[in-house]
């Protein structure tokens, strides 16, 4: 599935098979959302002149680790 979600979003030294690793028992929709979080850091980090910057494996790591302080504060509120 991540394969599906980042198909069309360029990528440089993405390992799906580490990420899908550290993504199991995911739902298929939070699996799309840690792809469309990973692009905009790959915005942020990136020069003004790069239309259409490469989201590297960092950008999915962060955007793991941000779905995850969600999910705990959700269970825990």
């Amino acid at each position: 599935m991540l394969r599906l979600h980042t198909a069309r979003m360029p990528t440089v030294g993405v390992s799906l098979e580490e990420l899908a690793r550290q993504t199991e028992g995911l739902s298929l929709a939070d699996l799309k959302s840690l792809a469309q979080e990973a692009a905009p850091a790959a915005m942020t980090r990136s020069s003004p002149d790069d239309l259409t910057p490469a989201v590297e494996q960092q950008d999915f790591i962060e955007a793991l680790e941000r779905h995850r302080v969600g999910t705990a504060a959700r269970a825990i509120a």
